[in-house]
């Protein structure tokens, strides 16, 4: 179909030299500015053990949008106020650096082995290495 559009408006301009082709980048709706501070975002929330889940990150992008003033999709207002998934596989792929996918929950035996108890025998143990290895004078 393109090759028949372009043959098609070569015969109306009356010569084939005078079509000419060009490339169309797909829309963006955040500059490169824009992307890298919400990947940096990201990506410290992740260190911080606050990973964000697909639906979050959709979320966070068109409360972006809006902050930033960018002209976004009307789709993105009308779906629930997130972007929509399209943009968000749009986006993995422009920064593969990033693994967003759904956080685990901690699991009951990790939480609740998290106590003074164990804490305080952890920093003992700690200091006792620290004694022997002679660490603390490096």
């Amino acid at each position: 179909m393109t090759l028949c559009r372009y043959i098609k408006r070569a015969k109306e301009q009356g010569s084939i030299q005078t079509v000419t082709f060009r490339y169309i980048p797909p829309k963006v709706v955040f500059n490169e500015q824009q992307e890298a501070s919400l990947v940096k975002y990201l990506t410290t929330a992740a260190n911080i053990y606050f990973g964000l889940s697909p639906r979050d990150v959709r979320v966070l992008a068109y409360e972006c949008a809006i902050a930033f003033k960018v002209k976004m999709p009307q789709s993105w207002g009308r779906s629930h106020r997130c972007a929509g998934p399209d943009w968000f596989s749009a986006f993995l792929k422009r920064h593969n650096s990033l693994s967003i996918r759904t956080p685990e929950a901690t699991s009951l035996s990790r939480a609740s082995s998290f106590n003074r108890h164990n804490v305080n025998e952890f920093f003992t143990t700690l200091a006792t290495v620290i004694e022997r290895d002679n660490v603390g004078s490096v």
